[in-house]
Parts: structure tokens; sequence; C-alpha cells
């Protein structure tokens, strides 16, 4: 509350015209934090908190703003190179080495939607509603999310407007990479998947009709590492149950908002749970892998340090580079060949 206080000053308790104190900063905390974890609607905190419906969604609207303001710089950002250290680490120890974690997409109902946007919000399911798209390693960390998109959209819509092809390209996350797999030296990430991703590099799907026992084990280890982002939604919307009912909101930018802050305090309890006791953030021995400026960028030759000859970062031939590179299938068979025969 005090960090919160320095940020928006709707949260500094001051007289009113008549002398008398206002509602105190920890009054409008416990209304927000209610709302975030219960759900609950705005009229139902005048008993509890003695506020008024239209006060709390006020409140609402300062807390989210105030907690992205404050924390997204810190919970909200791309992995460091001690962060990729740990979180490699954990995928080699669970078998998929360069892998930084799963991805995949859910939905929130919109049930205050304006008549006007019917159909671009309603899916196939028939139910209005906006498609968050995140990425989660094994401790639950969102390493990335981006929310917006209209219900009527798929995953791969989904992908193709969020930033995360482009930081792909810009070398932003995950940071350059080297690892080892059966022997093979490989500059390129992957993320676990299931099927509606596209047959990409840097996305791993399982054997959709496993026929030899390898694919099996590809199979059976594959969908169970992949169950990390679904139990990152699951845990998501237990904790902060606004989420997971119908959005009350009027507009897409309020239900941003939430969502942002949302994940910015799932991200904080991750973070409580380190300890040295907890084997999702204990420092792991991963010698096999370079990471950041001594890796080689995907636009790269493998192989090669980084020198004169590699296109400077963000310059539109490392951009193409990284975009054929990242985007071909011949790659991603050899990519998922690789892994079938490590698993195995």
């Amino acid at each position: 509350m005090d960090t919160l206080a320095t940020h928006d000053r709707y949260f500094v308790q001051r007289k009113g015209c008549t002398g008398m104190l206002g509602l105190s900063s920890y009054q409008k905390g416990t209304a927000a934090l209610r709302m975030l974890s219960y759900g609950s609607a705005a009229d139902s905190m005048d008993e509890y908190v003695r506020m008024r419906g239209s006060t709390v969604s006020k409140t609402l609207q300062h807390f989210t703003r105030g907690i992205i303001a404050a924390y997204s710089p810190t919970y909200m950002r791309h992995p460091t190179s001690d962060d990729m250290v740990r979180i490699l680490a954990l995928s080699e120890k669970r078998g998929f080495p360069g892998m930084p974690g799963s991805i995949d997409c859910c939905k929130w109902v919109w049930k205050n939607f304006p008549t006007a946007w019917h159909g671009p919000y309603q899916g196939k399911e028939g139910v209005t509603s906006v498609t968050p798209e995140a990425i989660a390693d094994q401790a639950l960390w969102i390493w990335h999310a981006f929310f917006g998109m209209p219900g009527c959209n798929n995953n791969i819509n989904v992908l193709e407007a969020s930033l995360l092809l482009n930081n792909i390209a810009n070398g932003n996350y995950p940071p350059p990479v080297e690892y080892s797999i059966m022997g093979v030296k490989r500059n390129v990430p992957y993320w676990l998947a299931d099927g509606i991703y596209p047959k990409w590099p840097v996305f791993v799907h399982t054997v959709a009709e496993p026929l030899t026992e390898k694919e099996k084990c590809m199979t059976r280890h594959q969908e169970a590492a992949r169950k990390d982002v679904e139990r990152e939604f699951g845990v998501l919307k237990s904790k902060w149950n606004i989420i997971s009912r119908p959005g009350r909101f009027w507009g897409t930018s309020f239900m941003h908002d939430v969502m942002n802050c949302c994940i910015i305090l799932h991200n904080m309890c991750a973070e409580d749970r380190q300890d040295d006791n907890d084997p999702h953030f204990r420092e792991q021995p991963f010698s096999r892998v370079v990471i950041g400026n001594d890796a080689t960028p995907l636009w790269g030759e493998q192989g090669n340090t980084v020198g004169p000859a590699t296109a400077p970062v963000g310059s539109f031939s490392a951009l193409y580079a990284t975009s054929a590179k990242t985007k071909d299938h011949q790659g991603y068979m050899r990519t998922r060949a690789l892994i079938i025969d490590h698993r195995w």
C-alpha cells in the first residue's frame, strides 16, 4: 500500500471539504483485492468495507494501474541470463534441453460486451470472450503474456498478433542461447505446444498417432511437460477468481489492466515460493549452455562467435534471417527428431 500511495495519490487518505477523513488506503486496497480474489460484485463491498459500488469500481481501476506501474518492470520482464540458466537446467533435467517453457491460450468470458462487438468477440462456442496467451515454466512463472484478441480467433491468430515472434527476432526473449542435444549444438530455443500451433522449429508438438515405442515415449513426456502452462492457467484462475467468472467490464482496456495485474500478483506468489527446499528454484548445474552475448544469435552461423559478419541486432537482415529460421519446416522436423531420440 505504501508503494501504491507513492505512485497514485488516490490511495493517500485525505480530508474532505468538511474536515473529515476519507477512506483509508487499506479500505481501498482490501476492496480491490477482494474483487480480484473472489470475483465479487462492486456493490457487495458495502457492508464489509463501507464503500459504495461506484467507488469500489473506481478503486479497482486505480489499483490495477498502480500495480502495473509499480511492479511490471520486475514481474512482467523478460528472463535474464540467470533466469535462463535456472529454467534450462530444469528443462534439461526433465529431458528437454533448450526448452524455456510451454505456450498456450485460454478464454475469458466477457459478459457486458457492447452489442456492436458481438460478432468479432463471439467464438465457435457461441460465447463472447477475450483470448489471453501465456508462456510459463515449471515453476509457473509467466514470462510472456498477451491479451486482448477477440474470442473468434484461434491460437494461430493470437500468435501472429502478439509480440512473441518479434521478440524472438529481436533477441529480446529469450536471450541468445546455445545448447547441445544428442551431440548436436543448436541455438534455436523451442516451446512445447499443442497440435494447433504451426510446425516451426520454435514449437515442439507431440506425436499425433504414435506407433513405435520411441514415439510413445515422446508423446508421454511431451504431454506431461506441456501441462505446466495448463496448470498455470488453473492456478491463475483459482487465485484470482475474477478471471474465471464472466467479465463485467464495459471495455477491453479495463480487462487488459485486470489481466496484467493478476499476472503480476501471480508472479509475486511464485517468487514467494523461492527457497532452498523448492526444487523449482534451486540452482542447477548446467555446463552445456551458453547464454547472452557469448551465444550465437539465431541469424548467425552455428559454431561461429558473434563478429563483424553477423548482422546487427534489430536490423532488417537479422529480422529476415531470424524469421526464415524460426519458420523453417525442415528445421522443425530436425528439432523434433533430435528430441525424440534424446527422450528415448
